[in-house]
C-alpha cells in the first residue's frame, strides 16, 4: 500500500511538472527580477525539482527491492529515504509559516525596506523548501546510518 502510495504521488509530481502547474506557473511573481545566477533561479529551481522527483522513485524502488529479497535492515532504511523524500513537502510549510511570520515582524520593526527588493517570496518559498529537504533527507540518512550500526548485531536471516 505505502509503494502504491509512492507511485500515485510520483506521478502526480509528474505530471505537474509536464504540464507546467508548478509554482513558477501559479506564482510567475515569485520570478520577477530574480537573476539568472541566484541561487533560487528559474533554472536551478527546475532542476532541484527533477533531481528531487528522481530521488523519490529511486528510494522506492531501493525500498521494493530490499523488501523483495528480506534484506529488512536495509529497506527500513530505504523506506525511511522514501518517506524523507516526500515529508519535506509538510515540513517546508511549517517553515514557511515561521518564515512568514518573521517578515511580519520584520516589516513592523523595521518598515518596508525589510522586503524592499522584491525577492521575500521566492526566497521564503524555495529557501524553506531547501531547508526541508535538508533536514528530512538528513534525518533519513542518520537513521540509516543507526540501523547499520546495529545491523552487525542482528542474525543473518533478519538482515
Amino acid at each position: 500500500m505505502f509503494m502504491l502510495a509512492g507511485v500515485l504521488s510520483f506521478t502526480g509530481v509528474s505530471m505537474i511538472i509536464q504540464r507546467g502547474m508548478h509554482a513558477r506557473k501559479d506564482f510567475s511573481s515569485f520570478f520577477k527580477g530574480v537573476p539568472e545566477d541566484s541561487l533560487f533561479s528559474e533554472a536551478r529551481i527546475h532542476l532541484g525539482e527533477s533531481l528531487l522527483a528522481f530521488w523519490f522513485a529511486f528510494t522506492a524502488a531501493q525500498a521494493l527491492r530490499f523488501a523483495r529479497s528480506k534484506r529488512i535492515v536495509e529497506h527500513r532504511a530505504w523506506i525511511a529515504r522514501h518517506a524523507a523524500s516526500g515529508l519535506w513537502v509538510a515540513l517546508m510549510r511549517l517553515f514557511i509559516g515561521v518564515g512568514a511570520t518573521f517578515l511580519a515582524v520584520g516589516t513592523k520593526v523595521w518598515g518596508e525596506s525589510f522586503i524592499k527588493d522584491g525577492l521575500w517570496k521566492n526566497n521564503l518559498f524555495y529557501g524553506t523548501g531547501v531547508a526541508a529537504v535538508v533536514v528530512c533527507v538528513g534525518t533519513a540518512e542518520l537513521y540509516a546510518l543507526a540501523l547499520g550500526a546495529t545491523a552487525s548485531k542482528l542474525p543473518s536471516n533478519a538482515r
